[in-house]
């Protein structure tokens, strides 16, 4: 369409074959319209108005409104094979139904006001309504138990879910499966809305319009774009271990998502100034962290990308990653990636090692040089397996072997190092960079901070003359 159309005078009549009308916004008003075995749909992806005075009739063929279009009829006759309606506005006075009409999708919209619904034989009303739709007032129950042929003043609106879900989490007024609650609070009081698979864009949008809100995944569901974003605050958590979002989710600049309980997501994508948090049992198929403040403090993740870091870099505080399958520990190089599969969040065993000494300085050439006493201060949780640790130490490239204690206690109290190791290990270096690394019983490796001697050669300007006088010495 390239321009409004109003002729109350035009009859338009189409047999066989296909057509289909982008109005393009533009309204369209005629006396009457009949096709005959056409496969029809009318589109428009801006608010219009497709009206018929006196009669809409299809014999043979389907029919079908989409997009922003409104349908304003007189009378509707159908001997079709469907008539589908995904549009904001029906209005029909008379709807008359031929035996084998499949009324597919008709209440997929807003609000449709029809008159009276004449059939050839009984139907129920319920037959007529898509998902997430359902007879104004009316319980779903209630339209299963009655069956006409005639029915007047049918209102079919779009299904808010009032009194969120009953038996296998189905809408009791239109039989729909829930997917997703948003729960959250306004003015003071709690409130929680219920939506259908075909909605999920409508719940993030809903939970990302208010302060903080909290999607309750109720079944495994999929939504049909790209990805869901969130740009507020959102807690996604899931009800029952089979709960699972098929779907991208992008954390957007500002916006927050916190996973909990058994969560489960295809693919999470944070990007830079969001914020990321997944706790518990979360599963992601697809983590990828192209920036932004990101922790995780348990979960289970098939595949791991950080952009411009290392997967250690995303740990909250006292948590290391495990093989997912048979529940290694990553070792200390297996860390120092930016990409991961298979993976385990859990608490580390050992969440701390924190080295230092009291002496800075060592003189190559000296005669008495000490044996360094080393402070090695380990913080530990209660999953620590000591009844077989032990530790290495390395001195600038240099690493030794492990050595093997019964006991942590025993490990720290041996942190010990003589000098003229370090100065022979340490090489024509400098400075010493010294470090410890400790293994507990069920091969957790943690990494201490590193201490740096320097080394220097005495020039003996403070010499002792042994036969001058006491009182003398200088």
């Amino acid at each position: 369409m390239l321009r409004d159309f109003f002729d109350r005078n035009t009859d338009i009549n189409v047999n066989g074959g296909k057509l289909t009308v982008d109005m393009n916004g533009f309204g369209v008003y005629i006396n009457s319209f009949n096709g005959s075995g056409t496969q029809i749909t009318i589109r428009s992806d801006s608010k219009c108005t497709f009206g018929v005075e006196n009669g809409f009739s299809m014999d043979g063929g389907t029919v079908t409104f989409s997009g922003e279009v409104s349908v304003v009829c007189q009378n509707v006759k159908l001997n079709a094979t469907y008539f589908s309606s995904y549009v904001e506005t029906l209005k029909i006075d008379t709807l008359i139904l031929e035996d084998g009409v499949l009324l597919k999708q008709l209440a997929s919209i807003t609000n449709a006001n029809i008159a009276n619904i004449d059939c050839s034989s009984e139907i129920y009303l319920y037959q007529i309504l898509a998902s997430g739709s359902r007879v104004d007032s009316q319980l779903y129950s209630a339209l299963k138990a009655n069956a006409s042929s005639n029915f007047d003043n049918v209102r079919i609106i779009r299904c808010d879910h009032p009194d969120g879900v009953g038996r296998d989490n189905r809408c009791i007024y239109c039989n729909s499966l829930i997917a997703a609650s948003v729960s959250y609070t306004e003015n003071g009081a709690e409130k929680t809305e219920y939506f259908v698979k075909e909605d999920l864009g409508k719940a993030f949008a809903k939970a990302n319009s208010v302060a903080s809100a909290t999607i309750t995944m109720l079944m495994s569901s999929v939504y049909d774009t790209d990805y869901l974003p969130v740009t507020g605050d959102v807690t996604l958590i899931a009800n029952g271990d089979n709960a699972i979002l098929y779907n991208t989710v992008k954390v957007a600049d500002g916006g927050k998502l916190t996973l909990r309980g058994n969560a489960n997501i295809f693919a999470v994508i944070a990007e830079p100034g969001s914020r990321l948090t997944a706790e518990e049992a979360t599963r992601i198929a697809y983590l990828t962290v192209n920036g932004g403040d990101v922790k995780l403090s348990g979960g289970q993740y098939d595949n791991i990308t950080v952009k411009d870091g290392k997967i250690t870099d995303i740990l909250a505080d006292g948590y290391a990653y495990k093989k997912t399958e048979g529940g290694a520990w990553l070792t200390l190089k297996e860390r120092e990636v930016s990409e991961a599969s298979g993976v385990t969040v859990a608490k580390a065993p050992i969440v701390q090692a924190t080295l230092s000494t009291e002496i800075n300085q060592l003189y190559r050439n000296s005669n008495a040089n000490p044996t360094l006493k080393f402070n090695l201060a380990l913080a530990h949780g209660s999953n620590l397996n000591d009844s077989y640790v032990s530790k290495r130490y390395g001195i600038n490239s240099y690493v030794s072997g492990d050595i093997i204690y019964s006991s942590l206690s025993a490990l720290v109290k041996d942190a010990k190092l003589s000098a003229d190791e370090i100065i022979d290990k340490a090489g024509d270096s400098d400075v010493a960079e010294i470090y410890y690394v400790v293994t507990t019983g069920d091969g957790y490796e943690i990494k201490s901070n590193t201490v740096s001697i320097d080394l220097v050669d005495c020039d003996h300007s403070q010499v002792v003359d042994p036969t001058a006088d006491k009182g003398n010495r200088r």
